[in-house]
């Protein structure tokens, strides 16, 4: 379904995964995107994104993949919030899945911890507070310290944006990234990239908000 920036941009309390800049066919990467967060343990209870939406801006194209609503038509596995249960079931894997810890809060985790003498990731001793995928953009500005520390990642993350921007290439799509470096900046959200999305960049929000400028 094609929406326009101005729906996107009415789309209040909503949140969503943003595939941006693709090329090619958009349920090829509908269904791919699908079937990694399957095999990934993502998406559960044989969930799947439906109702993706496009839009262009800036002269790309890009996928909403709309997140869970409160009948919980899409599960994610890495869900942090109040609806989580103690025992939940996972249909696709024909599993039942036990989370004896979901009431815990962060200090009620550390006490266990140090009670039991347990040994942790080195990487809590040395700042961090969250330890999943290095350079996910959940830890934010955050990313840019990991990266310093593991600069073999940054290069990978560079190679892999590479790699991305030739198939969006091979596919006829266009960009206005020019190497791969670019969309490295631009997805760590420097603001002086060429091509970063901000809703006060878009035309329709320019004009509604001219009068408050006054």
């Amino acid at each position: 379904m094609q929406i326009t920036t101005d729906e996107l941009r009415r789309m209040t309390n909503q949140e969503g995964l943003i595939l941006q800049g693709y090329g090619g066919d958009a349920q090829e990467w509908i269904d791919g995107i699908n079937e990694l967060l399957t095999q990934e343990g993502i998406l559960l209870e044989g969930t799947k994104f439906k109702n993706v939406k496009s839009f262009r801006n800036e002269g790309l194209t890009n996928l909403l993949f709309p997140f869970s609503d409160p009948s919980k038509k899409i599960i994610l596995n890495n869900d942090n919030d109040e609806q989580r249960m103690l025992f939940e079931s996972c249909t696709l894997k024909g599993k039942r899945i036990c989370n004896p810890i979901v009431d815990w809060r962060d200090s009620d985790v550390w006490e266990y911890i140090r009670s039991e003498l347990l040994e942790i990731n080195p990487l809590y001793d040395m700042g961090f507070y969250r330890v999943g995928c290095l350079g996910c953009p959940m830890a934010g500005k955050n990313r840019w310290t990991e990266f310093r520390l593991f600069p073999t990642y940054q290069k990978a993350y560079i190679r892999s944006f590479g790699k991305m921007l030739d198939a969006i290439h091979a596919g006829g799509g266009k960009t206005k990234w020019k190497t791969a470096e670019d969309v490295f900046s631009w997805w760590m959200e420097e603001e002086t990239i060429e091509g970063q999305m901000c809703l006060i960049d878009m035309p329709e929000w320019k004009i509604e908000n001219k009068h408050r400028k006054r």
